[in-house]
């Protein structure tokens, strides 16, 4: 009896030791999400947003808020071209800088149903006019992982947008308190205003292919010149189809209110863009 019991307990040992063994070999066998693992990340794809723009203008005195989405039809959807590049620049990946960009230009001509004033010039009802509205959206940003494991990555980091703005509205106007009828007039304002910002991202790899993605983005500033805020929401789905290139589908909100006190632009500005963004992603 005592033969068999230490056999016994050696088989126990042996399918214990063999377990443990095996549950080490799975744990320096497990294989990542290349979006956790790689040095260089980057997509390229089509933003589709809605838009809503409003902007005041003020001249001698404040003067209203235009609602161009309203006005000129300019919150109709549109797609446009957006990329985003981050580099893993410490030797332990944990330190990063990404490069986002997109822009978004549009213009229309309409017959004004409300009477409107931008920088001191009034365009009456009825006016044929023409308006237009332009962002190239910059985005730099520093981040460092806060937690990271074999399926998820935590992180977080400071930045800065960079909102380069023009906007114009051209018509037959008048200027009321000097009584001067114009036949042709074009008031426009081009500005790039700063906004620093800081973010968290959060990436969740259930599997080699599949990852899912959300980052966000805030800042509230007050500047000399410019006084707002600035929020930045993208969640994504993400497919590695191959080893080093994947697609990916997300939505993309964009939000950032400013009031502005400069020389080619003394009023605010209210932007929103929000629609799906369709993406192909490659990783190195």
């Amino acid at each position: 009896m005592r033969i068999y019991s230490k056999i016994l307990v050696l088989f126990k040992f042996l399918i214990i030791s063999s377990v443990g063994l095996a549950q080490n070999s799975d744990s320096t066998s497990i294989k990542k999400h290349r979006h956790l693992t790689d040095r260089f990340i980057g997509n390229v794809g089509i933003f589709i947003p809605s838009k809503s723009i409003k902007i005041k203008a003020n001249g001698e005195s404040p003067n209203q808020e235009i609602d161009f989405g309203k006005t000129f039809k300019l919150s109709e959807q549109q797609s446009t071209l957006a990329a985003n590049f981050i580099w893993r620049f410490s030797k332990n990946k944990k330190w990063s800088v990404g490069l986002e960009y997109f822009a978004v230009q549009s213009t229309k001509s309409t017959t004004l149903e409300e009477e409107i004033t931008w920088e001191d010039v009034t365009y009456p009802v009825g006016v044929t006019a023409e308006a237009g509205f332009g962002i190239d959206l910059y985005r730099l940003f520093f981040g460092r992982v806060i937690s990271s494991g074999d399926k998820h990555e935590f992180s977080g980091g400071i930045g800065i947008h960079g909102l380069d703005m023009n906007a114009f509205i051209e018509g037959q106007g008048y200027i009321d308190d000097d009584n001067i009828n114009l036949d042709l007039e074009r008031k426009s304002a081009k500005f790039l205003a700063p906004v620093p910002n800081i973010g968290l991202a959060y990436f969740y790899a259930p599997t080699t292919k599949w990852l899912f993605a959300a980052r966000i983005d805030w800042f509230a500033i007050s500047l000399d010149e410019f006084d707002g805020s600035l929020w930045n929401i993208a969640p994504s789905i993400k497919y590695q189809a191959f080893n080093n290139f994947g697609i990916s589908a997300g939505y993309r909100y964009f939000s950032t209110k400013l009031d502005v006190n400069k020389d080619i632009l003394n009023g605010s500005v209210k932007l929103e863009y929000h629609g799906p963004l369709l993406s192909i992603n490659f990783n190195f």
